[in-house]
């Protein structure tokens, strides 16, 4: 699913969540992709440990996906942080905190 997000940003697509939308799932990672990331009113991100939460942080299984957060993010955090989520929304503070939205 990363190679979508990839595929986003090198055709340098934006993304966007509509007022009200809720993305889950690997949708979140294609949500990522985008060069600008815009989220309406009310719109969230489900985040849950993508089922990595029980694997050892030094890993080789955390690394595609870490790497992508960190390709498309500047950094992993936004990765490390839902390893550590209960399956829950993200609000527009975290979403902002992480650098998940560039715009509203």
């Amino acid at each position: 699913v990363v190679l979508l997000g990839y595929r986003i940003r090198g055709l340098r697509m934006a993304t966007e969540l509509a007022p009200g939308a809720e993305v889950a799932g690997d949708a979140v990672w294609a949500f990522l992709g985008g060069v600008e990331r815009r989220a309406g009113p009310e719109a969230r991100l489900m985040v849950s440990d993508w089922g990595g939460g029980s694997l050892a942080p030094e890993a080789p299984a955390h690394e595609e996906r870490r790497r992508f957060v960190e390709d498309m993010l500047g950094d992993d955090g936004f990765y490390w942080a839902t390893l550590v989520a209960e399956a829950r929304p993200l609000g527009a503070a975290e979403l902002e905190q992480f650098g998940v939205v560039t715009g509203r």
